[in-house]
């Protein structure tokens, strides 16, 4: 009798831990803006027989988020993201090797991202994601009497964000993150001869970045 009244005070005792131990001051949602910015380098082609890497060498996102965490483990929102400072290869872009002639390669993505935060939104705060979205790449050539836009664009398939959070104060977190993204461009124009059209022979490329973010939640 005894054995039996003390196990049920253990079982009584654990399933009163529980939500103790579950419990998150964001359990019942919460808003979230997320801010970012790191490096990326380009992988595959942009195009049969032109790699990533000659139309952009090599990119610095800024992005945003702006969603909301569901029972603060699963978060679902939009994701916005641009990338300056890249440049063409001038081995490919030939005219970028000339004196005085300006060259940048852009991209911007608008997308989705639906990401699992197993912890919730505690101290140590991991998470890993996944989304797809729509990106333009654009080629700027400039000077010497040359004013060209090339731009390459098409759904981006697969987004995998994966990082850690870490918890600066109650709404603010701080963290590292590592992202993959595989897309392929469907359509090519170029401004200067006002041609455009879809890319007879396309190919699959791929960005791989590294950065930082900084996320608010309680919005």
């Amino acid at each position: 009798m005894k054995r039996t009244s003390t196990a049920g005070l253990l079982l009584g005792l654990l399933l009163a831990a529980r939500p103790v131990l579950a419990q998150d001051e964001y359990d019942n949602g919460v808003g979230e803006l997320s801010l970012n910015a790191g490096f990326a380098l380009p992988l595959g082609n942009a195009a049969s027989a032109l790699s990533q890497s000659d139309v952009i060498n090599f990119a610095v996102p800024f992005g945003i988020a702006v969603g909301y965490r569901i029972a603060g483990v699963v978060f679902v929102g939009g994701t916005f993201t641009y990338a300056p400072f890249g440049s063409p290869n001038s081995g490919t872009f030939t005219t970028c090797a000339v004196a005085g002639t300006s060259c940048h390669s852009t991209t911007f993505r608008a997308g989705f991202s639906v990401q699992w935060h197993p912890l919730g939104s505690r101290g140590l705060d991991p998470y890993v994601g996944v989304g797809a979205g729509y990106e333009w790449l654009t080629v700027d050539i400039s000077g010497n009497g040359t004013d060209l836009s090339s731009q390459f664009n098409g759904f981006s398939w697969l987004e995998v964000p994966v990082g850690v959070d870490f918890r600066l104060s109650k709404d603010i977190r701080l963290g590292p993150y590592l992202g993959f993204m595989m897309g392929q461009y469907r359509n090519a124009s170029v401004t200067l001869s006002g041609v455009s059209g879809l890319i007879p022979h396309r190919a699959i490329h791929f960005w791989l970045s590294a950065g930082v973010r900084l996320v608010f939640l309680s919005l």
